[in-house]
């Protein structure tokens, strides 16, 4: 069952239910009210006859009118009224024929009346068509003594007829509002999941090539959101898929170089040439083309270890000025003088790979060294902010150009032209750094004031 239908179902669900149960709810309630109502009115008829049979009993003076008074009574309350002796014989009856001289002294409601007790009963007729109610109260003296029995018997057929008639008029409401509301949650569904289908239907265009994700879901809801969060996403796919495609070209024209050089140096060697020297040297560009391109697959792939690889567990608590200190003095003997170092850290320790954080460090000396004339100066410093340990690499070299610093950290990037390619790196030292960095939880950046005014390259690691 798709969304919609579900939307609609518990909308349909939400509106029917609370009307069925008020339905039954308040045709229970007026039934129950109309009943108690009903017996409290056989109740009063029940004194009136009382009060009169309690007069004449009084007077000691049999009334020859009573019964006809009990039938005009029994007319105008449309009731069966009767009085009963204490030993449960009938009295007077109103009902023609009458059953005068028959005791009904078993009946409930009759033994609870003869024991000064209120006593009612229900009594549904043969055919069940009828339901009669029968009450009785004990008729008292004036000294307060039992004297009687004054019965009233009425059937509720008032009662049901009108009981009927509001379940049927209940129905035909429920009815009605059972269709608006069918199609209140029909449209209200469509209307809510109108925009995730369109949503789904950009996606489904999306996934089979289109360049563009082309949703317009307007609005501040969930919806919308998710409609922008999804755009959001295909738009980083494009650019993901773009910059695949730019490293793609990259990189085959990176590996053409070398292979170029390995086939050139083959077919002239291959030509059968006498000349030792000229074989001896063609060979070596052979094997200087050959370790560059290892060299290029193993940088590769060293970058696609990086992005995947996990820190938690290899790293070591370094004393960071001793561990920059020691990085200078073993690999750059010969350049001590050219780098100045100002570590203010005050013997902070750092968490941190101490190979990978080294390869960062050489990356960006290599790099400095070979931007900067010898008469240069490189300037290392560390210190420690919010938290944090910040290091910069500085030069006074040849610089960067600015649009070139938003993709310095991008593989096979370079700023050295392609016919000084000899002068400069593969292009992938700085997407190493930046990897190890990003996977430390730290992040560095490059800045430049432009062409011969030098670059500073910053790192962040936390404590």
């Amino acid at each position: 069952m798709s969304i919609r239908w579900k939307i609609a179902s518990v909308c349909i669900l939400l509106a029917v239910i609370p009307v069925l149960y008020f339905s039954q709810y308040t045709i229970r309630v007026f039934d129950g009210f109309t009943r108690r109502m009903f017996e409290e009115q056989m109740i009063d008829y029940a004194h009136v006859i009382g009060d009169d049979f309690r007069r004449q009993f009084e007077e000691q003076r049999p009334d020859p009118h009573f019964v006809q008074r009990l039938q005009d009574y029994q007319k105008r309350f449309e009731a069966r009224l009767m009085i009963v002796q204490l030993d449960g014989y009938v009295l007077y009856d109103s009902e023609e024929p009458s059953i005068a001289g028959t005791n009904i002294g078993d009946e409930r409601d009759i033994r609870l009346a003869m024991d000064g007790r209120y006593g009612a009963r229900t009594r549904l007729t043969e055919d069940r068509q009828l339901l009669f109610y029968h009450i009785a109260i004990p008729i008292l003296s004036s000294e307060g003594e039992r004297i009687g029995v004054a019965s009233v018997q009425a059937h509720t057929r008032d009662i049901t007829r009108a009981v009927k008639a509001i379940m049927s008029d209940y129905r035909m409401a429920m009815l009605v509002a059972a269709i608006i509301a069918v199609w209140t949650a029909i449209l209200f569904a469509w209307t809510l999941t109108y925009r995730l289908r369109a949503l789904t239907t950009a996606a489904k265009r999306f996934a089979r090539g289109e360049t563009r994700f082309n949703a317009k879901l307007r609005g501040r809801d969930e919806i919308a959101q998710l409609g922008k969060a999804v755009a959001q996403m295909a738009d980083e796919i494009n650019r993901i898929s773009q910059h695949q495609s730019q490293l793609m070209d990259t990189t085959v024209h990176q590996l053409k170089t070398p292979l170029t050089a390995i086939k050139g140096a083959a077919d002239i060697i291959s030509e059968e040439n006498e000349n030792p020297e000229t074989r001896e040297r063609f060979l070596q560009n052979i094997h200087k083309s050959a370790d560059r391109l290892m060299a290029m697959i193993y940088r590769m792939g060293e970058i696609s270890r990086l992005k995947t690889e996990e820190l938690r567990g290899t790293k070591t608590s370094v004393q960071y000025e001793h561990f920059v200190h020691e990085i200078i003095q073993r690999l750059y003997p010969d350049v001590c003088p050219r780098i100045a170092c100002n570590i203010q850290t005050d013997d902070t320790t750092v968490w941190l790979h101490p190979e990978r954080i080294e390869q960062v460090i050489v990356n960006l000396l290599d790099n400095a060294l070979r931007h900067t004339p010898e008469t240069g100066t490189i300037t290392l410093c560390a210190h420690v902010h919010n938290g944090k340990m910040i290091t910069t690499v500085e030069d006074n070299g040849s610089g960067i150009e600015p649009s070139d610093l938003e993709c310095i950290f991008d593989q096979f990037f370079t700023t050295v032209p392609r016919t000084d390619s000899g002068k400069g790196g593969m292009g992938l030292g700085l997407t190493i750094a930046k990897s190890i960095i990003e996977n430390h939880g730290g992040t560095i950046t490059a800045t430049s004031a432009g062409p011969q005014q030098g670059a500073c390259f910053t790192f962040t690691l936390p404590l």
